[in-house]
């Protein structure tokens, strides 16, 4: 048997690698008051088989040796020279509309790694993306407007852009020799960024090197199982670091703590629920391009130790793959985290189910077969909401309790990591198999990404950290409404209704008065009239309660406080 301290090595037989560091591994710390550095207690390490635990875990970049914790220069990942997933087709597509009430609604202001980019929809049907900064007077270009030829025109003083980002028309210029001298000026151009529609996004190439749009040709966006143009897709925009976002994926232990009360395919999180983690480890060794990939056991009583795996594929990418106890499919929940700015990341969210081929002679017990069928019905029950249910309210109730759990959690975590210079390994504790997933993704961010993502022109992400409001974590505005088509119509609709239904109500009122008055019209009439003013009334106050919900997550009655639903 291995010795109880090497839960770092491979199992019997196998290469050993770098043994867990002491601060890594499983055991009871004491602090020395007064004494700095924290020394193990007197009470003994208990004793533990480590074999169905870690498959391979490396020492963390600090204590490692400078052969194995510095990347060479081929291998330290390049930010900018990757595809970046910006926002779902359909969205920017239903957003043609109605829905944007400045502005054409075919411009969109966007960002990446901290760069403003503006995306229009060119005289070609094609999606065009420049840096949102015009080179006459860096006005916003995303303030403008499209013209019939599809270029982008400034509204300052209507510069006119191609989708390759040339000035094609300068209204200013006396003459037309000298407006074709000023526009083949390289100064008269702004950046282009490659863009691609692949898996229902629209992704950008935000790399502003002479190889961007050669590089971006030969290369495919990430994709997991959520694919094809028919793929569907959340967004909202979080106010937490890309670090700790993804962090917060690869930690599945969190779930049935920081969740409590909510349920995600039938499997409902509670401490009362929470299964030990007893099988954790990496499927491979952190790779530059191929990130990490996990495998343990769900930390759900109800799953009954089912095993889940959960890949993180550089930049964006994570795929949580589940087979939920019971049920008869293999799914996988996949999440692309943007870093659009220094403390704002942008998720996208899509599902992907697959029957399971089970073989005909395994035969479920009876209380199996009812976990099967209750797992079954909610699924179902879940699918006929979603055909019912308007689609505003399924967006208010997507992202309520667990997004906004987490980002209440991972604020406290960014707000600490940066107001400190210490490194990870100095403030973090991980002394448990569930923290495996954490351990190999900040090596790969430490040894790869240089620690994480390269801002445009230096921007300090301590800063924009410190910067956030704890009431922004609450603006379901900046998050999410404005982006999204559908939320921006309900608003619309909902502020006609709050400035019509109060009219409505007097009137309803008065003609209600006048037939009472009246003896000798029917009294049902004034019943019916008066009816119809409480109606309208009330219509009112749901209107302005909804309208309520797709700006803030903030009761607009009682104490102005997000109830995060834990337990005492």
């Amino acid at each position: 048997m291995l010795p109880a301290t090497t839960a770092g090595r491979w199992l019997a037989g196998r290469p050993a690698l770098v043994p867990l560091p002491p601060r890594a591994r499983c055991g009871t710390w004491a602090a020395r008051p007064g004494r700095g550095p924290l020394l193990p207690a007197r009470k003994p390490l208990p004793k533990f088989d480590p074999r169905p635990a870690i498959g391979y875990v490396e020492a963390p970049a600090d204590e490692a040796s400078t052969e194995d914790g510095v990347a060479s220069e081929d291998e330290t990942f390049q930010w900018t020279k990757n595809w970046y997933p910006i926002i779902p087709l359909d969205l920017l597509e239903e957003s043609q509309g109605e829905g944007f009430e400045s502005g054409l609604p075919q411009i969109q202001r966007q960002a990446i790694l901290g760069r403003n980019i503006v995306l229009w929809k060119d005289a070609e049907g094609k999606w065009r993306a420049v840096e949102d900064r015009c080179s006459h007077r860096l006005a916003a270009l995303s303030l403008g407007s499209v013209q019939e030829d599809g270029t982008l025109a400034c509204r300052y003083h209507g510069w006119c852009f191609n989708g390759k980002g040339e000035c094609t028309r300068i209204p200013q210029a006396v003459d037309a020799a000298s407006e074709a001298t000023a526009c083949a000026s390289s100064r008269s151009r702004v950046q282009a960024f490659p863009t691609t529609e692949a898996h229902g996004l629209l992704w950008v190439w935000p790399d502003d090197s002479p190889s961007a749009w050669e590089d971006a040709s030969s290369a495919e966006p990430a994709s997991g199982r959520v694919q094809g143009p028919e793929a569907k897709w959340g967004v909202v925009d979080v106010p937490v670091s890309y670090v700790t976002s993804v962090e917060n994926v690869v930690d599945p232990s969190h779930a049935n703590f920081a969740h409590e009360g909510q349920s995600f395919f039938g499997s409902k999180f509670s401490p009362r629920h929470n299964r030990t983690i007893d099988v954790f480890k990496a499927l491979q060794r952190p790779s530059q391009k191929g990130g990490i990939h996990i495998q343990y056991t769900a930390p759900s009583k109800d799953d009954n130790g089912s095993i889940q795996e959960t890949l993180f594929r550089p930049p964006t990418l994570t795929t949580i793959q589940l087979q939920p106890s019971g049920m008869p499919s293999d799914t996988s929940f996949e999440l692309h985290w943007v870093p659009c700015r220094p403390g704002l990341t942008r998720t996208l969210f899509g599902i992907s189910s697959k029957p399971l081929k089970t073989s005909t002679e395994e035969k479920a017990s009876f209380s199996q077969k009812v976990v099967l069928a209750m797992k079954t019905f909610s699924l179902i029950f879940g699918l006929i909401q979603m055909k019912i249910v308007p689609k505003f309210l399924r967006h208010i109730n997507e992202q309520n309790y667990i997004s906004r759990q987490d980002m209440v959690t991972l604020h406290t975590e960014d707000l600490e990591l940066f107001r400190s210079n210490r490194p990870w390994q100095q403030q973090f504790y991980l002394p448990t198999l569930s923290d495996v997933g954490v351990v190999n993704f900040r090596q790969w961010l430490t040894r790869f990404g240089g620690g994480g993502p390269k801002w445009y022109g230096g921007q300090s992400e301590k800063e924009a950290i410190e910067n956030i409001k704890y009431s922004d974590l609450f603006n379901r505005w900046e998050q999410h409404s404005k982006y999204c088509a559908t939320c921006r119509k309900t608003l619309k609709t909902l502020g006609f209704l709050e400035s019509a239904l109060p009219k409505v109500a007097i009137c309803l009122l008065g003609v209600s008065a006048a037939l009472a008055a009246f003896r000798t019209a029917e009294p049902r009439m004034a019943v019916m009239a008066l009816v119809a003013a409480v109606l309208a009334m009330l219509g009112q106050y749901w209107a302005q309660k909804i309208r309520s919900r797709l700006i803030t997550h903030v009761p607009s009655t009682g104490i102005p406080e997000f109830s995060l639903n834990w337990g005492s």
